[in-house]
Order: structure tokens, then sequence, then C-alpha cells
């Protein structure tokens, strides 16, 4: 029977939708998602805002915003670990909360395994036994248990250390056995609560490399929590910027570093240089407009959004005062101040110099203002007080705020 002429079936007692289960769209689904805190002295806080998101097979989705965004909070809420207040979500199809037919399934009963900051593994079992652990819950033999734990430890690059202790093993070990754990009973969706951040910086780029891997071969749908934003941009293959309990934008990381749907997005991921500005005329493709720099061109079509903000915006009117946006790299600088010159070319002063290993940052003035711009290292970098031109190619500027 095919899926146009098959009848719909109820939704059994249990709260599975069988549709959505066979089709297997979605392993995780929020819909309208609140939560809220009284504080000391009845002050209200929404840590998590009418939020709607979902995860889709083998896909990771990264919950990234400022410390107080309620990252943290949502991922607790779709682990089972704290009750929304209104809302609804689905895990594989199955309703674990439902504000307001009063559904609320227990942390235990949600087919989620969540890895904790604090890898949270058990000192007295062995490595082995620890990654076993979820399997010998759900019934598994010894042996079975045992067998699998050996696979997924080699699958985290760890063979052959099944018998060792946690005492007996590095901090980067620890968070590899943790992995293994987490992953062993194949969850509908795995949870991680910034899993890498008690580790040094190289440890974590290639525990970062190897999780990117293991996903690669497993395939499992993920919901990610993390400060890193190299971790985010590596890791997410969607990416929710959260910011006073609300998604601000829901993107790939390409779209949310290129393409930001609004000032405050662009001002925390990555580096920007935000310039205010006002129409002065638009001819064809081209808008002109006035900034502290002077003139600048950008592409007409930008004034009214992107095509990936989904909520094209009215062109702004020549006088419309907007903000512009333009990543440090994407600016160019040309030592000879007498070369260069057309639109979008200023004489300028390099004011700062810092050198960053694979890059030099400088902070250049620009008529009245400021601009930084970045340069893949050079064996010369340039000086503070050096005579420049700094060109913006009028194709990587961006409009991200309009009045």
């Amino acid at each position: 029977m095919t899926e146009a002429t098959r009848p719909e079936s109820p939704v059994p007692a249990d709260g599975t939708d069988p549709d959505a289960a066979a089709a297997g769209r979605l392993r995780l689904e929020i819909n309208d998602l609140c939560k809220e805190f009284y504080r000391t002295g009845g002050e209200r806080v929404r840590a998590v805002d009418q939020v709607s998101v979902d995860v889709h097979p083998g896909e990771i989705l990264v919950l990234l915003g400022p410390s107080g965004c309620g990252k943290s909070t949502l991922l607790r809420c779709v682990a089972g670990l704290e009750q929304p207040d209104r809302g609804r979500m689905l895990i594989d199809g199955a309703v674990v909360y439902d504000g307001e037919a009063g559904t609320m399934v227990p942390a235990h009963r949600r087919d989620v395994n969540m890895m904790f900051q604090s890898y949270a593994l058990w000192p007295h079992m062995s490595l082995r036994d620890n990654v076993a652990y979820p399997l010998r819950v759900q019934g598994a033999s010894r042996k079975q248990a045992r067998a699998k734990a050996d696979d997924y430890l080699e699958l985290v690059g760890l063979p052959g250390l099944g018998r060792q202790y946690v005492s007996t093993i590095s901090g980067g070990q620890q968070q590899r056995v943790a992995l293994a754990r987490t992953l062993i009973n194949e969850p509908s969706v795995v949870l991680f609560d910034e899993p890498l951040s008690n580790v040094d910086a190289k440890v974590r780029s290639q525990l970062r490399r190897e999780l990117l891997r293991i996903h690669q071969e497993l395939g499992f749908a993920a919901v990610y929590v993390t400060h890193d934003q190299i971790e985010a941009m590596g890791l997410g293959t969607r990416i929710a910027i959260l910011r006073d309990g609300g998604v601000e934008q829901l993107a790939d990381p390409v779209t949310i570093y290129e393409e930001p749907a609004t000032r405050q997005v662009a001002e925390f991921v990555g580096e920007a240089n935000l310039i205010p500005a006002r129409v002065t005329r638009v001819s064809g493709e081209v808008a002109v407009l006035d900034c502290v720099f002077g003139e600048i061109e950008i592409a007409a079509a930008r004034l009214s959004g992107s095509a990936a903000d989904g909520d094209r915006r009215a062109q702004p009117a020549e006088g419309a005062a907007v903000v512009l946006m333009v990543r440090p790299e994407h600016c160019r600088l040309v030592r000879d101040p007498a070369g260069g010159g057309g639109a979008n070319s200023w004489a300028a002063t390099v004011d700062a110099t810092m050198y960053a290993g694979s890059r030099t940052e400088y902070s250049c003035q620009v008529g009245t203002g400021q601009l930084t711009v970045w340069e893949l290292a050079t064996p010369h970098p340039l000086r503070a007080g050096a005579a420049v031109r700094v060109e913006i190619p009028r194709e990587v500027v961006r409009v991200v705020e309009a009045g």
C-alpha cells in the first residue's frame, strides 16, 4: 500500500506518532517550549522562551550562545532533568512532554543518553564495565554487554584498555570512555553538555576530530551545547544561536557566519566590523551609502536581507539608517597607499598590530572610523603608523540592521 493510500493511524495511548516514527523524519521535535525560574525576591526569568527546533536523523544540532542564554536549560528539558512550563516535545515520534495534556515522561524512560562535562565515570568499575553499564540496565547479558563495550572502546581509540580503571587513564581518555558509554545502546538522541571543556586546547582539537569521525561512522542524532565557536562550526550540521531564552537564528554554520540574521548574531559569532551607514542612492544592482569611511558601495539586494534570512525586509528608502557588517578577513590591505583606488578603497593608517600565529591582526584608522583587518601572517608585518589603503569588496558587505 502506498503512502498516499495508507489510512491514517490513530495515535496509541503511549503517545507514539506512528507516521513520524515510520518516516524517520525527526529524532527530536520541540514546539513552543517555555521554562521559567523565579529568583529570590520574586523576579521571573524565562530561561527558555517559546523555542521551536527539531533534529533530523544523523544531524548534530549545536546550541550556541552567551552564558545565561538558556542553552543548558533547554538541553536539560530534553533530557527530562527539568520540567518545562509550556510547549510540547517528541522524541522519535513519542510525546515526552505536553504542557496542555499534562504529559511528562521521566528522564529514565526517554530514549536519550547524555554526556556530561564532568565525565561521570564510576571509579570502582573497569572501563569495560563503565561502557557496558547502559546495556546491563537494559537487560543484556554480562557477556554480550562486555563484548560490545570492547567494540566501542576500540571505536573511540582505546583498544585493549577494557580492564583498566578510571584512575589509570588521562582526562582525554576518560572523555573517550564517557563517549563510548553514551553511544553504546544507540539512543534516538545523544545529548552533549559541553563535553570537551575540561581538557586542554590540543586534546580538545583531537577529540573534536574524533567525535566528527565517529559521528560520520555511526550517524547518530545529537543536541550539542558548547561555548566554543570553533567546536560549534566544526561539529554542527545546524547551529541554533540562543539569546535571552529564544532562538535568534537557526541555520547551517556557513550561513550563521556569513549571513547573520541580526546585529546580535554578527557581534556574537566570530569577529565583525559593524559600520553605521545611511543610504544615499540605489542605482540598478548597486546601493551607495555614506559611512565614517566615506562612500561605500554594496549589492542593492543586500538592503532587503539575504536569501538565507528567510525573512526579507522592505528595502530601506534613501536616507534610511542601516548597520553594515564586514568580517576582518574579508578586508584587503594594500601596502602602497597610492595604489588601489576606485569604489570601497580608502587611505588608512595602521594604529596597532597584533601577531596571532597564522594571521596578523591590524587596527586601522580609516576616515573618522576604525576598521579591523586580518591578513595571513607574513615575515614582515606592518608596524603601527604605516600608511596603507584598505579595500572592501562589494560582495562581502552584509546589512545586519535596518531602521
